[in-house]
């Protein structure tokens, strides 16, 4: 199937997922996964109606960015992959959101490159909730510190929470996951002051296999942000 084909169906199942489980009150972005991605596909996807792409890969997502900033789109790009201390200053200087951020340390880097004259960076922080060896990822009780981090710096914005459940072929469990998120967001607005109450307005958690199990475990007060490659680009080769 088209690209333009792929996307519809996304469409249509989130909206189909929202009005069953919270009578359409639910904000869903989606998050066209373009990594391995040409700009062709790009710009059927752009075409589509989708306007954010989320790169895992510094050098691959720097050439793209630099090609569709010509063409002045207003794509908003995504930094979703593994952050590494000497890649932090590229991300800064040219993606709007980042959502794999998990240390004070990639905080303290991110704030001081990120150039004065662009927009805020947007920070999701990363939850390794599954407890794995193998992802990048806090502790809900290690939250607070870096949230303080990111609050000393102008140019960074810190927006919500991120997870990528462990690879289970059981609904419950990856369901539990993401209910979990929801719960940590909901509970940490909670102990911040309240001006975090309407900054902290993002989620994302969700792929292309279990966007819906997020959609169903979504708090509608929060924008859930899913990340979807194979179910708009299909498989990569």
């Amino acid at each position: 199937m088209s690209i333009e084909t792929n996307i519809n169906e996304v469409i249509t199942k989130v909206k189909q997922l929202s009005r069953k489980n919270f009578d359409n009150k639910l904000k869903v972005k989606i998050l066209a996964v373009s990594k391995k991605k040409s700009r062709e596909d790009i710009v059927k996807a752009y075409k589509a109606g989708l306007s954010d792409f989320g790169e895992n890969y510094i050098d691959e997502g720097l050439e793209k960015i630099k090609f569709f900033n010509n063409l002045d789109l207003g794509i908003t790009w995504h930094f979703i992959g593994s952050i590494q201390s000497n890649k932090t200053k590229q991300i800064a200087e040219n993606f709007d959101w980042v959502h794999s951020v998990d240390s004070l340390k990639v905080v303290k880097r991110l704030g001081m490159q990120r150039p004065e004259y662009m927009k805020p960076l947007n920070i999701l922080l990363q939850l390794n909730l599954g407890r794995e060896d193998s992802k990048s990822g806090v502790q809900p009780d290690e939250l607070n510190p870096i949230i303080y981090e990111i609050e000393k710096y102008k140019n960074l914005s810190f927006r919500g929470l991120m997870t990528i459940p462990e690879n289970c072929k059981e609904p419950k469990v990856v369901k539990f996951r993401f209910l979990s998120l929801s719960e940590v967001q909901s509970k940490l607005i909670d102990s911040l002051p309240p001006h975090y109450v309407d900054s902290v307005d993002s989620i994302s958690m969700g792929m292309s296999n279990d966007f819906d199990l997020a959609i169903e475990a979504s708090n509608p007060i929060f924008q859930t942000i899913i990340r979807i490659g194979t179910s708009i680009f299909g498989q990569t080769t």
